[in-house]
């Protein structure tokens, strides 16, 4: 299932994190027994299970606990690292190689699409 079938279009997930699944460096793990989409990343090595990012309505007011950041990453040793930077939060989650990976396709795309590929 994809968080838009679990969650719906109305959770305003980053269109970041969007090229990042299209371009498979993020996998749409989400869940109807989580309370939020979730992610996990394409690449890396874990004992248990991958790290995941959960994200949270970008609306404060409608989110289970307004107070709290908007991106968490849950560790694969159970600790939640919260972020209301997705970058942060992206960079915690991924492999230093993948986060590097990913920027780098991204300026490019990015240079592509509003520079004529400079």
């Amino acid at each position: 299932m994809s968080w838009k079938e679990e969650f719906g279009p109305l959770e305003g997930i980053p269109p970041l994190v969007e090229w990042m699944i299209k371009n498979e460096f993020l996998i749409d793990d989400s869940w109807h027994n989580d309370r939020d989409p979730s992610f996990i990343p394409t690449e890396g090595e874990w004992e248990v299970e991958a790290p995941r990012l959960f994200i949270e309505s970008e609306v404060r007011s409608t989110r289970e606990a307004p107070h709290q950041p908007r991106f968490t990453v849950n560790l694969p040793n159970g600790d939640l690292v919260e972020f209301d930077d997705l970058e942060k939060a992206l960079e915690r989650l991924m492999t230093k190689r993948l986060w590097k990976k990913a920027l780098k396709k991204f300026e490019k795309a990015y240079r592509a699409t509003y520079h004529g590929g400079e």
